[in-house]
């Protein structure tokens, strides 16, 4: 693996956590609203 792949990886990584840690921030609004 090269390090180009590695940082592709990482980075498609870091914006999948991102999305995830946005719905959760989402829910818990919603939650919060309720």
């Amino acid at each position: 693996m090269s390090s180009n792949d590695s940082g592709a990886w990482h980075s498609r990584v870091q914006a999948e956590q991102e999305a995830i840690d946005r719905a959760r921030r989402e829910a818990a609004a919603k939650e919060g609203k309720r």
